[in-house]
């Protein structure tokens, strides 16, 4: 019996980078061999990286965080955490809350343009994603069955109790 592995050798890859404060930022990378890191190089592709001064402007004083938070039955739980991201400035201002729809979806780190809007235009933005969410594996998905209304209401308070200790959260 023969075995075959098969290798795909490629020496430039392109990759994309996208956070809660920034919409998009391409990379070439050079591959040097196996064990080499590869060699990252921004991209200015303006119709793709551009962004009108006052959008840019809006967006550069922003900053962005994950937090972990602790579930109030963290104790007798067998998920006894899950994760927010603030999105604000380093004042205090308004803060709005946005548990994700669901229950089984979550909010991923990347650039949201709604809620990347409500913090350019004057609000700290915490999205929440509950127990129950995807992305977490299987035990943290299967936390919330025979639990909605009750465990993801309860977490999305102690989402809004983490974020007020954080500091900069205006309720």
């Amino acid at each position: 019996m023969s075995h075959f592995t098969n290798y795909l050798l490629v020496d430039f890859a392109i990759f994309s980078e996208s956070h809660p404060t920034c919409p998009c930022r391409l990379y070439a990378a050079t591959m040097k061999g196996v064990n080499v890191a590869p060699l990252l190089v921004p991209l200015d592709i303006p119709d793709l990286t551009s962004f009108p001064n006052t959008v840019a402007e809006a967006l550069d004083d922003l900053q962005h965080c994950t937090l972990e938070v602790m579930a109030s039955d963290a104790e007798k739980n067998p998920v006894p955490s899950f994760e927010i991201t603030v999105i604000h400035k380093n004042t205090p201002r308004p803060t709005i809350f946005i548990p994700h729809g669901g229950p089984h979806t979550a909010y991923s780190s990347q650039f949201i343009m709604p809620i990347s809007f409500l913090a350019a235009i004057g609000y700290n933005v915490v999205t929440i994603n509950y127990r129950g969410s995807t992305g977490f594996g299987e035990d943290f998905l299967q936390s919330l069955p025979g639990k909605i209304g009750d465990a993801d209401i309860r977490d999305c308070i102690s989402a809004v109790e983490s974020a007020k200790k954080a500091g900069n959260i205006c309720l």
